[in-house]
């Protein structure tokens, strides 16, 4: 019944991800970036930087969860929850393994209208037997969606 320490990562944690495809947890913290530490331990890495991000709504980030599908690794989703309704940047997704993310919720600052998702999304999860993302969020319940073959 004991613990062992195998990092320790600069900022309050908001949610850890395992990818076990590269044996390696996915940090999420309150700094708005995403440290990555191996599940054997050592020092964390940088491995998404969002503190510089600023969507173009004009808002910056509040990264809450990672996801990592298991049948394809290279796919990530990021949700982000800034408390503002309809932010331009609600879900991240990345088809590279987190080198480049692509916002893929609709921005309703280009006048479009309809469902689209959950806004201002807190979290997001994964179905990989289904190929489904789930989302849900402060505005507008809960969505899902197909994931990319």
């Amino acid at each position: 019944k004991s613990w062992t320490k195998i990092s320790e990562v600069p900022s309050p944690v908001r949610q850890i991800t395992f990818d076990g495809t590269r044996d390696r947890l996915l940090i999420p913290c309150e700094d708005q970036i995403i440290y990555e530490v191996p599940t054997g331990g050592g020092e964390p890495t940088v491995f998404v930087d969002f503190t510089d991000f600023i969507d173009n709504g004009g808002y910056i980030t509040k990264i809450r969860k990672i996801v990592v599908d298991k049948k394809n690794p290279d796919l990530m989703y990021i949700c982000n929850a800034l408390g503002v309704y309809a932010s331009p940047a609600s879900i991240f997704r990345s088809l590279d393994g987190g080198k480049s993310w692509e916002i893929i919720n609709r921005d309703l600052n280009d006048g479009s209208v309809g469902a689209d998702g959950a806004r201002d999304c807190s979290s997001i999860v994964i179905n990989s037997a289904t190929r489904e993302l789930f989302q849900a969020g402060g505005c507008r319940g809960m969505y899902k969606m197909k994931l990319p073959d």
